[in-house]
C-alpha cells in the first residue's frame, strides 16, 4: 500500500531522453565527435518521442549506434604503449661526487666518468689531497694527468692510480660495479634494483636507483673492503 503523501512520477519521454544523454556522456570523450554525435542523437531522440508512444525500440537502436561510435572515438585517443626494451648501452657517462678512505686518510671531491668506444676517461678533483687527476685508458695504454706533477703513462690505469694512492684501488672493477654487476660479468640491463653484490673481497651496496634507457642504474654506491672504502653519489647518468 502506498503512503498518502507518496508521489508516483508519470512516465514521460524525458526519462528516456535523459537516460540517452547519460549513456552518451559516459562514452563520448572526443570533443568534436561528441558535439556532432550529441546533436544528431538529440535530434533523433526528440523526433522519436514526439511521433509515437511506441518508439522505444527505435530509440534504443539509435542509442546503441551512438554508443558504439563513441567507443570508437575513445579507442582512437588511447596512447600507444611503448614496448621498447632497455639497451645494454656501450657508451655512457655520469657526473657526481666521490669519497675515498684507506682507514687513516679520507678525501672527497667531484667525479666525471665516461666510457666511449672502449675508451675510459675520468676526472677526479681533489682526491685524498693528491690534487686533481684526469685518467684516460684504452685497450693498450693509460695516462694519468695530475695537477701536482707531470703526466705518467702505463699499460693500465689500475697501476697508475694505485701508485698515486699507495693502495690497491679497484679501478678495473669500477666500470662493472657502476652498472651493478660483478667484475667481467656480461653487462645486461637491470629491471629491478638490488641491494648488494660481493666481488673480489669487496662488498658493494646500492641504496638509490634511477630509470634510464639502459634500465635501472644506481645513484648511491658504497664499496668496502676494510680498511678501504669508496663511495659514489651520482648526480646524472647519460646513456647513448
Amino acid at each position: 500500500m502506498l503512503l498518502k503523501n507518496t508521489i508516483v512520477p508519470k512516465k514521460s519521454a524525458n526519462v528516456h531522453k535523459n537516460s540517452f544523454f547519460y549513456l552518451f556522456k559516459q562514452f563520448a570523450s572526443n570533443v568534436r565527435f561528441k558535439q556532432a554525435t550529441m546533436f544528431f542523437c538529440a535530434t533523433i531522440a526528440t523526433s522519436e518521442t514526439k511521433t509515437s508512444s511506441n518508439s522505444m525500440p527505435r530509440l534504443l537502436f539509435f542509442i546503441t549506434i551512438c554508443t558504439i561510435l563513441a567507443s570508437c572515438a575513445n579507442s582512437q585517443k588511447r596512447p600507444k604503449q611503448s614496448h621498447t626494451k632497455p639497451s645494454n648501452a656501450d657508451n655512457w657517462s655520469f657526473t657526481g661526487k666521490f669519497a675515498l678512505s684507506n682507514g687513516k686518510e679520507n678525501g672527497s671531491g667531484k667525479i666525471a666518468y665516461e666510457i666511449n668506444n672502449q675508451t675510459v676517461k675520468a676526472q677526479f678533483k681533489a682526491p685524498l689531497g693528491q690534487g686533481s687527476w684526469t685518467i684516460t685508458e684504452n685497450k693498450n695504454s693509460a695516462e694519468l694527468q695530475s695537477s701536482r706533477h707531470h703526466p705518467v703513462f702505463g699499460n693500465n690505469a689500475q697501476a697508475l692510480i694505485s701508485n698515486e694512492l699507495g693502495w690497491d684501488f679497484p679501478w678495473n672493477n669500477l666500470k662493472f660495479w657502476l652498472r651493478a654487476h660483478k667484475t667481467y660479468a656480461k653487462i645486461t640491463p637491470h629491471t629491478s634494483s638490488i641491494d648488494k653484490i660481493y666481488d673480489n673481497g669487496w662488498t658493494i651496496s646500492y641504496s638509490k636507483w634511477t630509470q634510464t634507457p639502459a634500465g635501472l642504474l644506481p645513484k648511491k654506491i658504497k664499496a668496502s673492503k676494510p680498511p678501504y672504502a669508496v663511495k659514489l653519489v651520482i648526480y646524472k647518468w647519460v646513456v647513448d
